[in-house]
């Protein structure tokens, strides 16, 4: 039984788990730490829980940034348009910045929905690598205020895998309140590598990067 009070890493509920199963979005859970190695994900192609696509799959930054900019215009369009049209030449201004909110509105949203094509092409037919954990320590320069303290900080996570039989190794930024917060160095990470592109890369059962984070891989 997974301990009590951590969210499952796909629905981010906290919910029982159930032969391995988040009860609620019924996505793998990893066993507790020192109780058995995580499986292997699935064969692709693979599904992927609908909590977790509708979340992350479905939606990004880009996308979310595209749909507020692309309705801002729209509104200064209905509103510049009518006042131009009767004459009002200072509502010019309101047609030029429709115009330009709604070509960076196209531009974020293509941005948006090309990293969330790679991110489920990784997730759903990603070839599946094992990896091992060199090192995992708090990141004390960002920290959140009023958590307990053993969940103030990010943690990073320096990890290891091969990748063409040359060995590589990782480095990501983590939330802390997921369940990787109790691994240790040695312990086993499943990664997926996009099946074009294999330096590009996310964990099964996927870890929840810290906001800003960066993942640099070498």
């Amino acid at each position: 039984m997974t301990p009590a009070g951590l969210p499952c890493p796909w629905c981010k509920l906290v919910q029982r788990v159930v032969n391995g199963q988040c009860a609620a979005c019924h996505g793998a859970f990893p066993p507790p730490p020192r109780q058995g190695p995580p499986p292997a994900p699935p064969p692709a192609p693979r599904a992927v829980p609908a909590a977790f696509a509708s979340r992350c799959l479905d939606w990004n930054d880009f996308k979310l940034g595209g749909v507020i900019l692309g309705g801002s215009g729209g509104l200064f369009l209905l509103v510049g348009v009518p006042l131009v049209a009767i004459g009002e030449t200072w509502a010019a201004s309101f047609v030029a910045i429709a115009a330009v909110s709604l070509a960076s509105a196209a531009l974020l949203l293509r941005a948006g929905r090309a990293r969330l094509r790679t991110l489920r092409a990784v997730f759903e037919r990603g070839e599946a690598v094992p990896a091992r954990i060199v090192s995992i320590v708090e990141d004390r320069t960002v920290f959140e205020e009023d958590v307990p303290d053993h969940l103030k900080y990010p943690w990073q996570i320096e990890y290891e895998f091969a990748l063409g039989g040359a060995p590589h190794r990782g480095t990501v930024l983590v939330e802390p309140s997921l369940w990787q917060i109790d691994r240790r160095p040695g312990d086993l990470l499943w990664l997926l590598l996009h099946p074009a592109f294999p330096s590009h890369h996310e964990f099964w059962p996927p870890l929840e990067r810290q906001k800003g984070g960066t993942r640099i891989i070498r």
